[in-house]
C-alpha cells in the first residue's frame, strides 16, 4: 500500500531527535521536503537548561512545562560548581498547524548532523560561545593529554564586589529588552552577583544584536577590563534571545 504524504511526515517525525529541530537534523538515507498538516511543538531551546535553580525540582520542572519541555530537574551545572540550574529534556505538547516537515540526509548510515554553534572549537569562539581564548593552546592541551583549566583564577578577572554595570545597545526590541532584564534579576536573585545601569564604571558589559545564523551568541570569560560585549543573535529563525541562554553567556562573564 503506498505512502500517503501524512504517514511520511509521522515517520520523519519519529526518526528526528527533537521534532522541534527537524531541520537540523540529518536522517540517512532518505531526502524529503514535505507539506502536512501536523503537530509544530514550541520549538525547544537550544541550551541543556532553563534558568537558574535553588534545590527545587518542582518549580524546575513547572519552568520546564511552561516552555514545552519535559524532564526538569534542578542540579549543578557543572561537579563542584556554585551556580544550580533547572536542566529540561525534550519538547512535550504540541499545538495543532500546517507546516513544512524537512529532513536532509547526506549519507545512507543514520546519523546526525551538529550546528555549527555547538562545536568544541568553531573557528574563532572556543565551545562555540567563548571569546578570547587561545584555541591553538587550547588543542594542544587535548593533543598532549594534559587537564586543562575551566576557569580564571586571577583576581583581575573578578568583578569588584560582584556587581557587574551593564548597557543595553540599541537592535533589540521592547520584548527581547524585556527578556535580558528578567534574565539578570533571575539571575541576582539566584546568587551573590548583582548588575546594575551603567553609569561611569570604567569596566562593564554591553549587550549587543547580531544578526548571525550560525551564532546563537558569545561572550568573554570573567572581567576583562573596560567594555566587554556579549552579544546575542536576534535572527527571525534563531530563538537565541531566552532566559536560559542569555544566564549560559552571562556565567562566562561571571
Amino acid at each position: 500500500m503506498p505512502q500517503t504524504v501524512s504517514d511520511m511526515s509521522i515517520q520523519l517525525q519519529k526518526r528526528a531527535k527533537f521534532i522541534g529541530r527537524l531541520n537540523d537534523r540529518t536522517v540517512g538515507g532518505l531526502v524529503a521536503a514535505v507539506t502536512a498538516t501536523t503537530k509544530k511543538p514550541k520549538p525547544c531551546i537550544s541550551e541543556s537548561y532553563l534558568g537558574l535553580c535553588k534545590d527545587d525540582d518542582v518549580a524546575c520542572a513547572q519552568s520546564c512545562a511552561n516552555e514545552n519541555l519535559i524532564s526538569g530537574k534542578c542540579g549543578p551545572i557543572r561537579k563542584g560548581g556554585l551556580f544550580q540550574a533547572c536542566f529540561c529534556q525534550g519538547c512535550a505538547g504540541t499545538t495543532p498547524e500546517s507546516t513544512v516537515v524537512e529532513v536532509t540526509t547526506t549519507s545512507t548510515a543514520s546519523t546526525t548532523s551538529i550546528v555549527p554553534s555547538n562545536n568544541l572549537m568553531n573557528n574563532r569562539l572556543f565551545e562555540g560561545d567563548i571569546i578570547g581564548i587561545n584555541l591553538a593552546l587550547i588543542a594542544r592541551s587535548l593533543t598532549n593529554r594534559k587537564k586543562a583549566q575551566n576557569g580564571l583564577t586571577d583576581q583581575r578577572s573578578r568583578w569588584v564586589n560582584g556587581v557587574i554595570p551593564y548597557y543595553i545597545a540599541e537592535g533589540f526590541n521592547l520584548t527581547q529588552q524585556g527578556i535580558i532584564w528578567d534574565a539578570m534579576n533571575d539571575f541576582s536573585s539566584q546568587t551573590c552577583i548583582k548588575f546594575q545601569p551603567l553609569s561611569d564604571d570604567p569596566d562593564s558589559i554591553l549587550f549587543q544584536a547580531t544578526s548571525s545564523r550560525d551564532e546563537c551568541g558569545s561572550s568573554q570569560v570573567g572581567r576583562k577590563g573596560g567594555v566587554q560585549n556579549v552579544y546575542l543573535s536576534v535572527a527571525d529563525d534563531r530563538d537565541c534571545v531566552s532566559k536560559g541562554i542569555i544566564q549560559h553567556k552571562l556565567m562566562h562573564v561571571v
